[in-house]
């Protein structure tokens, strides 16, 4: 090994160890978006390699009593209707889709919208 080769490896390992990288190639990642109606409280999460582990970390960014509006693999987000007092989530292979999915009602606008990747 030539003297710059161990260099290049241990900066290599030290990089990947400190730096958040993109989801590998060919791996399906999960997200889901939480919220509390009540005290208008918004949990996320993305990146996670399940369903249920994206669930479970939105819900506890969101804490107290909230519910999961939307779990997606692409994107996600949510919108909040003042008509109907109540938050609605939406998915999509674009965030265009999924913020557009989100908007139940006439007067709905994205709160908040969020891709893996």
């Amino acid at each position: 090994m030539s003297k710059f080769g161990f260099g290049l490896f241990v900066f290599a390992g030290l990089a990947a160890t400190l730096l958040p990288g993109a989801p590998a190639q060919g791996q399906v990642y999960y997200g889901a978006m939480a919220t509390d109606a009540e005290r208008g409280a918004l949990g996320m999460a993305w990146n996670h390699t399940s369903g249920p582990a994206a669930e479970q970390a939105a819900l506890a960014q969101c804490g107290g009593n909230c519910t999961v509006l939307t779990t997606f693999t692409a994107c996600g987000a949510v919108s909040h209707s003042d008509i109907a007092n109540r938050y609605t989530g939406g998915n999509g292979g674009t965030r265009a889709e999924a913020e557009a999915e989100s908007r139940w009602d006439s007067d709905s606008r994205v709160v908040r919208s969020v891709c893996n990747g």
